[in-house]
């Protein structure tokens, strides 16, 4: 997780965990929003962590990984 992200993560949520708020990989994305989901929450926002990550590879791994989320 970059570090800007994890100050930000920090800022927005005292005391919580960044990694509670922030996937570091596609399973942990998964295993957020299977536990939101079962919480009740219905609608996520979902968007690259870092500027380095390609476009093309960040839709294709959300598309294998968390659109079979959908309901």
């Amino acid at each position: 997780m970059p570090d800007s992200l994890r100050q930000a993560a920090r800022q927005r949520n005292p005391g919580t965990d960044p990694a509670e708020l922030v996937a570091t990989s596609w399973p942990h994305a998964r295993e957020l929003i299977e536990r939101h989901i079962v919480a009740g929450i219905t609608k996520f926002v979902i968007r690259p962590g870092s500027p380095e990550t390609p476009l093309p590879r960040f839709v294709e791994e959300f598309t294998t990984t968390l659109l079979p989320l959908q309901n």
